[in-house]
């Protein structure tokens, strides 16, 4: 058996953050929409762990609208050109069906709104 070894910069990460919470209000307004009074710990940590699925997400971004002052979000450009150009595999059929569905219900439009967080973090 052959082993190679690890590179010395092996999982030394860059941290380099896109941004995906592109203001304060944004990350204040979708974190406190998973807060959900009444609610047992670790239910609450599932909340906030999809607050944190979107923070970390590469392709997906969330923004304070400077007309209407309403937190919306929005995938990235090159994700959805990448994956919806070509319906061949069933990764690129579900990943355009999944974005359809999206703009189709208008859960981009109000990312204060708890339904839709988990909408997009369950699609993410």
């Amino acid at each position: 058996m052959r082993i190679f070894s690890v590179p010395q910069n092996y999982n030394k990460a860059n941290n380099v953050s896109f941004g995906w919470f592109v203001d304060d209000n944004a990350r204040d307004a979708v974190y406190d929409a998973v807060k959900v009074e009444g609610t047992d710990p670790d239910t609450q940590r599932i909340y906030t762990s999809w607050a944190k699925s979107i923070e970390k997400c590469d392709f997906f971004e969330v923004y304070t609208d400077k007309e209407s002052g309403k937190v919306k979000g929005r995938f990235d450009k090159e994700f959805v050109k990448e994956n919806t150009k070509d319906d061949a595999t069933y990764a690129h059929r579900y990943i355009s069906t999944s974005l359809k569905i999206v703009n189709m219900l208008k859960v981009l439009d109000d990312l204060r709104v708890f339904r839709n967080i988990r909408v997009i973090a369950n699609y993410i």
